[in-house]
């Protein structure tokens, strides 16, 4: 997922520049349908679409067989910051259970915390499923099907970034959610979140 607010769109090799990109035209807030690859150690490297020769980040990533992964890059151009990280997704559903992942990918935002709250539950009454969350922290949690407030706050106060937006979750569904700056950076911030179709 191309999550640098300022690189409009990129592409991403797994390996060296000098061949074709695994993901073509990437563009801002996009997510690529997943492509078989080799397993073993391999190095990812994400330039502005069309030019090969300026590296934006990079980094190792293993890929192991039988798993699913997904990269996520963000940070700023602008500042040299960007970077990626990949992180291992779920194929199988659970009974009677729904699984939720967050990345948290928008560079402004800071250091963050992020709640699941039941319906008008108050942050005060619940523990973070993130906390302190710094750009591309992650977490994945098995949760209760229902409905629910997902929030996101500067960690450690109340004050919203986002939310409560409203999630509902089935069971054995997969979920996954993302939150982003704008287009070039900044606010206003968006999550969203998806329902991930399992193969």
């Amino acid at each position: 997922s191309n999550m640098i607010p300022d690189a409009p769109a990129v592409d991403i090799y797994l390996g060296a520049t000098t061949g074709v990109p695994a993901f073509s035209n990437v563009t801002y807030g996009a997510t690529t349908a997943y492509v078989p690859i080799a397993n073993g150690a391999l190095t990812v490297n994400i330039t502005p679409v069309g030019t090969p020769g300026t590296v934006i980040a990079t980094g190792p990533v293993t890929i192991v067989g039988g798993q699913a992964l997904s990269l996520y890059a963000s940070g700023l151009d602008s500042d040299d910051t960007a970077k990626f990280s990949a992180f291992a997704d779920s194929l199988r559903s659970i009974t009677g259970q729904a699984q939720f992942s967050f990345v948290a990918a928008a560079p402004s935002a800071g250091t963050i915390d992020v709640y699941l709250l039941t319906p008008g539950q108050p942050i005060s009454d619940a523990a973070p499923i993130l906390l302190g969350g710094v750009l591309l922290a992650s977490t994945a949690i098995n949760v209760t099907p229902g409905s629910y407030d997902l929030v996101v706050t500067h960690a450690g106060t109340t004050v919203n970034l986002i939310g409560p937006e409203p999630v509902s979750f089935d069971a054995g569904g997969v979920y996954s959610s993302v939150l982003r700056d704008a287009p070039g950076g900044g606010g206003p911030l968006t999550v969203d979140v998806t329902h991930e179709v399992l193969p």
